[in-house]
């Protein structure tokens, strides 16, 4: 069966008709604190599950899709988690409102990049005592969530402050991040790991990137998409379950030249094989469909702006392609 494709984001103008039949992962956002308009807990969770309803509840049964909902709860815009009430307060409140509903299982992914210095540069020790938490919070409460540990920030330079913490075999400091972050779940009662990872160098490497190895400037590890080689290569040598991966988050965003600008035709197309070989990973999602402002607009399937509209063509033949092999 191919991997599973969606959006962060959904965007509702998609129609459902290529969709049936399939699998689709969706990703929302919310904070418990100081929350961006839009984005408080029950507003994100009221938008994910309308989504996945308009999905799901159709007149004919052969026209349904499959979401796959996941919801990344942030403490806070800056700070992505902290160890207070707060948040496992927040963490209950979603595991409880949501149904349960076992046409879409809910995955909750505990906080975003918390190695990144927008997010808090948060330590592998002190993240992975949150998502520990939430876990043991999931079993008290007894309900049908799945919780997941963050993705870990790309090429974000900072680096482990423990010895143990340091991958084997050496790496980047954001695969030591990776790895300290596992092997301080692997004993943890998770049910898996967002990740992320992007297009860089197309430039040079055109749809071929994904397919490509390159590495950094101190050859540490890899500089572009084959990042999540190096990130898989760390959650495993700690965490030995082979727990599932779900990537929250592609797109061929560099720096501040967003994929309307960057992307190339049959990106999408090598990155979703590549991901697709791997059976570990569940689920793909193109970040973003819907931009819900302006950060995004450059990278949004829906507002198809340049080669966007590249993309999103791409996006769409993938879902047919996927009906195709799924029947």
């Amino acid at each position: 069966m191919p991997v599973p494709l969606g959006l962060h984001f959904w965007d509702r103008r998609r129609e459902r008709g290529p969709l049936a039949g399939l699998r689709v992962p969706l990703v929302d956002v919310a904070w418990c604190r100081e929350a961006h308009a839009g984005f408080d807990l029950r507003a994100s969770l009221e938008r994910l599950a309308t989504d996945c309803s308009l999905l799901y509840d159709t007149p004919r049964p052969g026209d349904r899709a499959h979401p796959m909902p996941y919801l990344r709860l942030d403490y806070a815009p800056g700070l992505t988690l902290l160890d207070t009430r707060d948040y496992y307060d927040a963490a209950a409140e979603a595991m409880r409102w949501w149904t349960g509903d076992p046409r879409a299982p809910l995955t909750l992914i505990c906080g975003n990049e918390p190695n990144h210095p927008q997010e808090g540069a948060i330590p592998p020790a002190a993240a992975a005592v949150v998502v520990r938490k939430v876990a043991e919070l999931r079993d008290l409460l007894g309900v049908p969530v799945r919780v997941f540990a963050p993705a870990v920030a790309p090429w974000c330079p900072i680096n482990v402050e423990s010895p143990e913490d340091v991958s084997r075999p050496a790496g980047a400091p954001c695969k030591n991040q990776q790895f300290g972050l596992a092997r301080r779940l692997r004993d943890a009662g998770i049910d898996g790991y967002a990740l992320h990872t992007y297009g860089r160098d197309l430039t040079r490497y055109g749809a071929a990137e994904p397919r490509t190895d390159y590495l950094d400037a101190g050859g540490q590890g890899q500089w572009g998409f084959r990042w999540w080689e190096d990130a898989l290569a760390a959650i495993r040598a700690a965490d030995p379950r082979g727990l599932p991966i779900a990537v929250t988050e592609v797109n061929t965003r560099i720096d501040d030249r967003p994929s309307s600008e960057s992307y190339r035709a049959g990106w999408l197309t090598a990155a979703l094989d590549e991901l697709g070989a791997c059976q570990q990973v569940e689920a793909v999602c193109w970040f973003v469909g819907e931009p819900h402002g302006h950060t995004w607009v450059g990278d949004s399937l829906k507002e198809r702006l340049g080669n966007c509209a590249v993309a999103d063509d791409e996006f769409n033949q993938l879902l047919e392609r996927a009906r195709s092999q799924a029947s």
